[in-house]
């Protein structure tokens, strides 16, 4: 299961977020890096910043503590702020939602939540000297996976 990916998919099927940055091909959410053909604000590159397999006294659980952070980059404050509404309303305390990746592997969700959100300017990835409005919220969400069994 490739979790960016069914992250992905989720957030593109939230009308909250493509009625402010677009819908199929044209919608701004990047994992990790922003190509540079698509590089017009606003946007949101995310990443999995840490993971913690979660274990027990019987071994391994098929439950794992992701971390997860987005960068919301606008030229004006209501970008940062109405896409990180948005953003805050579809994961916090959201509860057992199914991940499909593009190849139809499915994962749940089992808990997200806000853990920090920070707000402010800096240069953006796009290599320019511009400041532009910058907003980072880092979740950590509770993924249930499949534990691979030994013959």
């Amino acid at each position: 299961m490739n979790i960016l990916d069914g992250i992905y998919r989720y957030l593109q099927s939230k009308t909250a977020l493509t009625d402010l940055l677009g819908t199929g091909d044209s919608f701004k959410v990047f994992p990790q890096i922003v190509p540079e053909q698509s590089a017009s604000l606003p946007y949101v590159t995310y990443a999995i910043t840490d993971r913690e397999d979660i274990e027990h006294l019987g071994g391994a659980s098929n439950l794992s503590d992701f971390y997860i952070s987005f960068e919301i980059y606008g030229s004006v404050i209501s970008d940062r702020t109405n896409i990180g509404t948005a953003l805050r309303n579809i994961l916090h305390t959201r509860q057992n939602v199914v991940l499909t990746d593009s190849n139809g592997n499915t994962t749940t969700l089992e808990y997200a939540s806000l853990r920090k959100d920070y707000q402010g300017t800096k240069n953006p990835p796009t290599g320019t000297e511009t400041d532009i409005m910058c907003r980072t919220m880092n979740f950590m969400a509770l993924i249930r996976e499949t534990v691979p069994t030994l013959p």
